[in-house]
């Protein structure tokens, strides 16, 4: 048992670099790992006992679940806050090894470790990836009809994207059989994204119903949006205090202070991309007109005031997703449901 070990494991697609420490620094070995399974068991159950430090990235959840495995320790650290490595002037795979190693061993704090979620959160995600992937092609394919029948004088009407296929009488029939296979596909990817709706639907109420179904008592937010925040989280009680939301998920600005001088910035867009965007989604939908009146809706209107600009509506929209963000994270360790109201969770 290597207890006392530290190495550090820089991922690849082909290999991974590993760099083993001894507890006084001194560097113990060097080593080059196949990214195969049986590879990299056999490298952990050689080093069963060391602490294992990689930074987050696609392959990082099979290889630390392995590595847990074979009786080592892993830490992941927070890639997208490990500046130390990717702003290094001197970057290689093998020096960012070792920087990883010696961060683990010297400061954990500094490797910036994070929770990987648990393997029914993971799932959910990927189905949530894999429907975002199919509405994104059809949004494109959607986009690339109506700009072509523009450029020859024909607009489409204002409809959905899925009965757009049924609203295209309007191409004359010259040109239709030019938009078939397009709208052939729309309609096929429809099909697919109802089916992965499906799929979502009856795995999300197999494992999070009650969730699910308390963040949907907040206007404008839809089953979309409550279960990709529900699975983008290893559990609220990663929240100590359910302000964190918002910079979790990215939706707090940077912060740029020196002396007196307070610089304002954009914000920092950490976190899941796939739930920051629903949940900026939401909070549109919660400051549209017709949308019920809600402590979200008139909290966003004050930050708007009297401005109808875009740099208005949007810094309204950002500050309603963060606010949003902080409600959901509140109901969900209250289990209260949402007070329109008073636009916060209801703790009578």
């Amino acid at each position: 048992m290597n207890t006392n070990t530290t190495i550090g494991l820089d991922l690849g697609n082909k290999n991974h670099k590993a760099v083993g420490l001894a507890p006084d620094g001194k560097q113990l070995f060097r080593e080059e790992v196949v990214n195969t399974p049986e590879s990299v068991r056999d490298f952990f159950t050689r080093h069963a006992g060391a602490t294992i430090g990689m930074e987050t990235g696609t392959h990082v959840r099979w290889i630390a679940a392995l590595a847990r495995e074979c009786g080592c320790r892993p830490v992941v650290g927070n890639a997208r806050k490990l500046r130390l490595i990717f702003e290094s002037s001197r970057k290689n795979d093998w020096r960012d090894a070792e920087t990883i190693a010696e961060l683990c061993r010297t400061n954990k704090k500094l490797f910036h470790p994070v929770e990987l979620r648990p393997e029914e959160r993971h799932r959910l995600l990927q189905l949530l990836k894999m429907r975002d992937v199919l509405v994104a092609s059809r949004t494109k394919l959607v986009n690339s009809v109506r700009g072509l029948c523009k450029a020859n004088g024909v607009f489409l009407p204002k409809c959905s994207a899925e009965s757009l296929p049924d609203r295209a009488d309007a191409i004359p029939a010259g040109d239709r059989e030019m938009f078939e296979p397009v709208l052939e596909e729309i309609e096929s990817l429809t099909g697919r994204i109802r089916q992965l709706d499906g799929m979502i639907r009856r795995y999300a109420g197999d494992h999070f119903k009650e969730d699910i179904e308390l963040l949907q008592t907040i206007p404008g937010v839809g089953m979309v949006t409550s279960t990709c925040f529900v699975a983008a989280i290893p559990s609220a009680e990663i929240f100590d205090d359910p302000r964190d939301a918002g910079a979790y998920f990215g939706l707090v600005p940077r912060q740029d202070q020196s002396g007196d001088t307070d610089r304002p910035r954009h914000i920092t867009k950490e976190g899941n991309r796939m739930a920051r965007r629903n949940l900026v989604t939401a909070a549109n939908c919660i400051l549209r007109d017709a949308s019920p009146e809600t402590g979200l809706k008139r909290f966003g209107l004050r930050v708007r005031g009297s401005g109808n600009g875009k740099v208005a509506k949007r810094r309204a929209k950002t500050a309603v997703a963060r606010k949003l963000a902080v409600v959901m994270a509140a109901m969900l360790k209250s289990r209260k449901p949402y007070d329109g109201s008073a636009g916060k969770v209801n703790r009578a």
